[in-house]
This record gives C-alpha cells, sequence and structure tokens, in this order.
C-alpha cells in the first residue's frame, strides 16, 4: 500500500462534508486514484500552489506593501526598519520556533500606564492573512 501525504487545510467532522487539500506534486496521481477508486468526488482548484505563491510575492521585496505575499525574512527586516525608525517601538526576540526560528515582539508605547492591546499572527505555517493583518495594522498605528 502507498502512504499519500495530504495536509487538510479545515477540520475534518462528518462524512459528507466538502475538504481542501495540499498534496505535493510526488503524491497528486496517487491522491486522484485513490479518489477515483473510492468513488469520491473531487475538483483540483489549483494546479500549482508554489507557482501561485512565487507569482503572487513577485516585487520589490525590500519595501513592506501589502498587495502581496511577504517571506517571514522580508516582515522581520520591515519590523527592524521600523524600530530603527521609531523611539516609541521597542523590538525584541522572545524565542524560537519549533523549527529555531526567531520570534519577534514589538511593543508600541508613546506613553506609560496607557491601555495596551496584544496582536499575534503567523502562529501556525498556513496563517499567511494573519502576518498580513498584524503587519498592516501595526502600520496604521505606527504611521498615521
Amino acid at each position: 500500500h502507498e502512504h499519500i501525504s495530504v495536509h487538510f487545510l479545515n477540520e475534518l467532522g462528518a462524512v459528507g462534508n466538502k475538504y481542501n487539500v495540499i498534496v505535493g506534486p510526488l503524491f497528486h496521481r496517487a491522491l486522484e486514484k485513490t479518489l477515483k477508486f473510492l468513488e469520491i468526488v473531487y475538483e483540483v482548484i489549483v494546479d500549482d500552489l508554489q507557482k501561485l505563491i512565487d507569482e503572487s510575492s513577485v516585487g520589490d521585496d525590500s519595501q513592506m506593501e501589502w498587495e502581496t505575499y511577504h517571506t517571514l525574512d522580508t516582515i522581520y527586516d520591515w519590523i527592524d526598519q521600523e524600530c530603527a525608525a521609531h523611539d516609541f517601538l521597542e523590538c525584541k526576540v522572545i524565542g524560537q520556533s519549533y523549527e529555531g526560528r526567531d520570534i519577534k515582539s514589538i511593543r508600541l508605547s508613546k506613553r506609560s500606564g496607557n491601555k495596551a492591546i496584544f496582536l499575534e499572527g503567523n502562529i501556525h505555517a498556513m496563517e499567511w492573512i494573519s502576518s498580513a493583518t498584524v503587519t498592516f495594522l501595526l502600520n496604521q498605528l505606527i504611521n498615521s
């Protein structure tokens, strides 16, 4: 029997529910064959996810904007630039991820004693939209 590596994008639930999955190129044909054998109806939505990601991240990675996907390195470079430019920002590494990557934090405070909000993003690998949301909100707080 062949093992097929599949990443589910939504939680598993009842039989008959629709599911979105990501399958690497090595397992694509095997999964299609298995689904056909089991008479499971499926639809391929994106033929090449990596190509789609690469195309969406084309642009000037030296400047942060919110129209394309940015890598963690680009986001961290932007954080470092903002911290260097504004004395009311305190940036530090608060730990490392399971894979050994730095986890950065930013504290924005213009006056002690102010109420605080806490924003977090990129907690899970598939949360690409959370980093865009958090960096957009942070940019608005810093520069507006």
